[in-house]
């Protein structure tokens, strides 16, 4: 096997304790609840329906400005660089899908941090992992967490249940019969949500540089998609030295590639009623996920951080320069499905109409997933992927799914 590249910060994080981790964490949680609770009296001791949901509602905006205020510190881009590092069993809860959807509420909480920060390093943008940042990362995710939690109440007082407001830590209550069926619902979701997109035809891809290179030769309707994943994996891919030379490293990889066939997506309507309303929402995410292959043959890096972090960095120049370049060729292509709608032709263009796609930590919705920082931006290729298939389930579109 090939030498295993090894991430620094990643083994940093490990070598925290899931007791210290939780222990801060949960300080960090309790003590948010403790302040927001203070000044935020409920009206009465136990809420049902409309009062209830706007306590909430009150409960949530005011949490959402404290943990604005707490960790401001660092910006958006440190803190997807800790996030996109940090094990799963940071973010684990109840059911499958709360690993998924805390560290989701924790990216899209932290994209709205303005602060650009400073890299450790010159020639490649790394931040420190010592005792200050990951207590710093432990509270801040302490406090999503229970923003995470209050999402939870919403969404069961919204099925029925009373809210118990007495202590800080506001609690859900239902009878009996009602905890049942509303558990027996949760699980069902939670399974269903094992196989978000499926229905689209999506295509596992293996990891091999040489079929990226071969898939940037030629565009076509094929958009390359990135997800999280668990357990990690170890495949063997080209990556570049300290002087960029290629060689063969072994990586571990927390996320891996989907192909999605885009037919069904640009032409639900088997081209009757021209294009889907859906389409100026995702048509910049699109572009950027068919162009996929094509980049990381031009930044080769690309390749290993997308398969480690889901992400990667590229100067602003030449990412400028690669747009510019294949864009007219992927907006013709494209055309010929949606004849009428006007694809981005330039960088500047696709800049504008990318960061149009803004994210929401209530209602939780994927966004923000250009962040630049100094010289260079961040293409965050699984936020991209989720905040694309997320508007596809969101919009009233019928798109065909595979039977």
């Amino acid at each position: 096997m090939p030498p295993l590249a090894v991430d620094p910060a990643v083994t940093a994080f490990r070598r925290v304790t899931s007791k210290q981790w939780h222990a801060l964490s949960g300080k960090a949680a309790i003590n948010t609840a403790l302040a927001i609770f203070k000044e935020n009296h409920p009206p009465q001791a136990d809420l049902i329906g409309v009062e209830a949901a706007e306590y909430l509602e009150q409960f949530i905006a005011a949490t959402q400005e404290h943990i604005q205020r707490a960790h401001s510190g660092y910006g958006g881009v440190r803190w997807l660089w800790y996030l996109r590092r940090a094990p799963d069993a940071f973010f684990s809860g109840s059911y499958g899908t709360t690993i998924g959807y805390d560290r989701f509420l924790a990216e899209i909480v932290s994209s709205a941090f303005a602060r650009e920060d400073r890299s450790e390093l010159a020639t490649r943008i790394t931040f420190k992992v010592d005792d200050a940042a990951i207590r710093h990362v432990a509270s801040f995710v302490g406090r999503v967490k229970l923003l995470s939690q209050l999402h939870i109440l919403y969404r069961r007082v919204g099925k029925g249940a009373t809210l118990d407001a007495r202590q800080p830590i506001l609690v859900a209550r239902t009878p009996a019969d009602v905890e049942n069926a509303i558990a027996i619902y949760d699980q069902r979701h939670d399974r269903s949500h094992e196989f978000f997109g499926s229905g689209l035809g999506l295509a596992t891809v293996e990891p091999s540089s040489s079929d990226f290179v071969e898939a940037a030769e030629r565009f076509g309707l094929t958009a390359f998609l990135s997800f999280g994943c668990h357990p990690s994996y170890y495949p063997s891919i080209q990556y570049p030295d300290a002087n960029g030379a290629q060689m063969e490293v072994t990586v571990e990889a927390r996320h891996m590639l989907k192909a999605l066939d885009l037919r069904n997506v640009l032409q639900p309507f088997d081209g009757e009623a021209g294009s889907p309303e859906y389409l100026r929402d995702v048509a910049s995410l699109i572009q950027l996920l068919v162009m996929l292959p094509a980049l990381m043959t031009q930044a080769p890096w690309a390749f290993g951080s997308i398969l480690q972090q889901g992400y990667f960095f590229c100067g602003a120049k030449r990412l400028e320069a690669l747009f510019d370049a294949y864009l007219p060729e992927v907006a013709a292509i494209l055309t010929r499905e949606t004849p009428g709608f006007r694809w981005s032709t330039t960088a500047a263009e696709w800049l504008e109409d990318v960061n149009q796609v803004n994210a929401s930590p209530w209602p939780l919705i994927a966004g923000n997933v250009c962040r630049q920082y100094a010289e260079q931006y961040l293409l965050d290729i699984t936020g991209s992927s989720h905040a694309f298939l997320q508007r596809l389930e969101m919009s009233s579109r019928p798109v065909k799914y595979l039977m």
